[in-house]
């Protein structure tokens, strides 16, 4: 059933808000949580016909695993707190936004092939306002960037009060970034949620029905 690969989406979404602050480890969670949304997504297409629903979906939570693996290992290599890795993290967040977006735009259709209008309207505008909150969160990622690569490159050695100001902005954005992150995947699972309510079967035959009405008309 649709309704149980939601759940397990549900699971794996929730995975990727939980960013412990532990360095270059920050970001196993996430990627655990984007291989099982992306196992998902490929059971939805391949068993359950969802291919005209899911289809680029998917590619965009793969293109989130393989950037997550490039910041894992570029972290390792080179440490967390280089600009480098950070811009990495940025690039994993902006592809986050992009597959995540989709899944609920996809959601939305569904819902609409169901005739489930309203839930679909409210979906709608649901998803608008994650997007918008979760593009403030990869703005406030860039501007820690900007400040690490200020630090690190142009005030360099001093260890005046300059940078002690800049390392406790750093800190800052660091842990408002983490805590609006997760609460915003703390949110967006209980899209999935209302998704796994719904009890959906199969897709194909959903997407054949909304297929013939629209030739109909």
């Amino acid at each position: 059933m649709t309704s149980q690969a939601y759940h397990r989406i549900m699971w794996g979404v929730l995975l990727t808000g939980c960013l412990i602050p532990a360095g270059n480890f920050q970001i196993i969670p996430m990627l655990i949580g984007y291989i099982i949304i992306a196992w998902q997504l490929r059971h939805i297409n391949n068993d359950l016909g969802g291919e005209p629903y899911f289809k680029k979906q998917f590619l965009d939570t793969m293109n989130c695993v393989a950037f997550s693996v490039v910041t894992l290992v570029v972290g390792l290599l080179f440490g967390y707190s280089q600009v480098i890795t950070q811009m990495l993290f940025v690039i994993v967040m902006l592809e986050d936004v992009m597959a995540f977006g989709g899944i609920l735009g996809r959601s939305v259709r569904i819902l609409n092939d169901c005739d489930n209008v309203k839930a679909a309207d409210k979906m709608r505008k649901n998803r608008m306002t994650y997007i918008k909150a979760d593009l403030v969160v990869i703005f406030l990622r860039i501007t820690q960037v900007v400040l690490i690569f200020v630090l690190n490159y142009v005030v360099g050695n001093d260890k005046g009060s300059y940078s002690t100001a800049m390392d406790i902005a750093i800190t800052a954005i660091n842990y408002i970034c983490l805590t609006v992150f997760l609460m915003l995947k703390i949110w967006y699972s209980m899209f999935m949620y209302k998704m796994y309510s719904y009890n959906i079967e199969e897709l194909g035959p959903i997407a054949k029905r909304a297929e013939s009405r629209k030739r109909k008309s």
